[in-house]
């Protein structure tokens, strides 16, 4: 068999490819699904009490903001790195940039008071966790037919904008305002959760 003859036998049936992108329905899925975990958290904990005095305030308005971008952030790259031929996708160095705006305004905070350790706050990291779980398990629901080259930083976004949304709803529920709080279990459970998230990227991925 001559050389044209066999590639014309290998490709002849050969259908074009589908070049694989996502819409707004399936950022709109992940979006519900961080939604109704951080409802979710809520309503099992409560909404806190000093809500209508502090939701105003700049630096509940500053936290909150930047853990919906971080949230929505983590959510688009995850799900963008997993399109090889997107030309533009959400770097990870905004997502991180982000992470970091946050957590230096609380360190910010935290050296520009004078309040006591607050006492624990087992719960605060517990629900953050949990509540990471259903956006995850989202966005790698949706990535998994797709061609995710970079595991580690998939795992580590999913993960990240899952704890975002946790934290998001920790931040209405949890009464404490205070700095060092603040920082230990509210901002070091959501890097606790990114991390877990590399691990499962490195993994788990590959088997999906």
């Amino acid at each position: 068999m001559k050389s044209n003859e066999l590639i014309h036998s290998l490709t002849t049936n050969l259908k074009p490819v589908k070049t694989l992108k996502y819409g707004v329905k399936e950022y709109f899925v992940v979006l519900l699904a961080g939604l109704f975990s951080a409802l979710t958290g809520i309503a099992l904990s409560g909404i806190r009490a000093d809500i209508q005095s502090v939701v105003l305030t700049p630096s509940f308005v500053t936290q909150s903001l930047a853990l919906l971008l971080l949230a929505v952030l983590s959510t688009v790259s995850a799900m963008q790195m997993s399109i090889p031929s997107l030309k533009k996708p959400v770097s990870q160095k905004i997502v991180a940039s982000t992470l970091l705006f946050w957590t230096v305004t609380i360190i910010y905070l935290l050296l520009n008071s004078n309040s006591p350790f607050a006492g624990w706050g087992f719960s605060c990291a517990r629900e953050i966790a949990l509540s990471s779980i259903i956006p995850s398990i989202a966005i790698f629901f949706i990535t998994r037919k797709s061609a995710i080259l970079d595991r580690l930083s998939t795992g580590w976004l999913a993960l990240t904008a899952g704890a975002a949304y946790g934290a998001l709803a920790t931040q209405l529920s949890c009464g404490m305002s205070d700095p060092f709080h603040l920082l230990i279990w509210h901002t070091l459970p959501v890097f606790v959760v990114g991390f877990i998230g590399i691990a499962i990227g490195k993994f788990f991925i590959k088997k999906l």
